[in-house]
């Protein structure tokens, strides 16, 4: 009998070694690390492109040590995002100015000079307004009396809307003594 030769099995078709560095395709590569097809295309993204050979084939010992790092960022990686944001705030800055010197703000001492003074305004016309709607009565007793009552009325609702905060003045005001 004739023995004959087995055929040679096919090549490994998932397995490519070039230069001493070993190389799996996409469907062996997801099956090795347990996860699919798209999560080791995400985790080329995320490492910028440095995990594979070419289309279809990963470079395993790049992915662990990629990995390893716990997916951070290389310190290229980390440079360029540092530039890209340095940027993005100077841009946003130069906005801001821009939108200052156009007149769209106002300085923070303007305003609340301008509010503080204007708060002065309603508190003197409210004072003002018990003497005015006082002095409509020709008694002098009922004058005295009305006056009063309105004040008393004015200074509650100043009380009511005085409070502390970011505007309040620093300076002490003397309190009202009540009659």
């Amino acid at each position: 009998m004739q023995k004959t030769k087995k055929p040679a099995k096919d090549p490994v078709r998932w397995l490519r070694i070039e230069n001493d560095k070993f190389y799996l395709n996409s469907e062996k590569t997801a099956e090795f690390f347990d996860v699919t097809d798209r999560t080791i295309r995400d985790w080329d993204d995320k490492a910028g492109g440095i995990l594979k050979l070419t289309r279809g084939w990963w470079d395993i010992k790049a992915i662990m040590e990629w990995r390893s790092g716990a997916n951070s960022e290389s310190d290229v990686a980390r440079k360029l995002r540092a530039e890209a944001d340095l940027k993005e705030e100077q841009a946003a800055k130069a906005k801001r100015e821009r939108e200052i010197l156009e007149g769209q703000y106002l300085l923070v001492e303007e305003m609340s000079s301008e509010w503080a003074r204007r708060l002065v305004e309603v508190k003197s016309g409210l004072l003002a307004m018990s003497r005015k709607i006082a002095s409509q009565f020709s008694d002098p007793d009922i004058r005295i009396e009305v006056e009063k009552i309105a004040s008393d009325e004015v200074y509650d609702l100043l009380d009511q809307y005085s409070r502390d905060g970011k505007y309040t003045p620093y300076k002490q005001r003397k309190g009202r003594k009540k009659k």
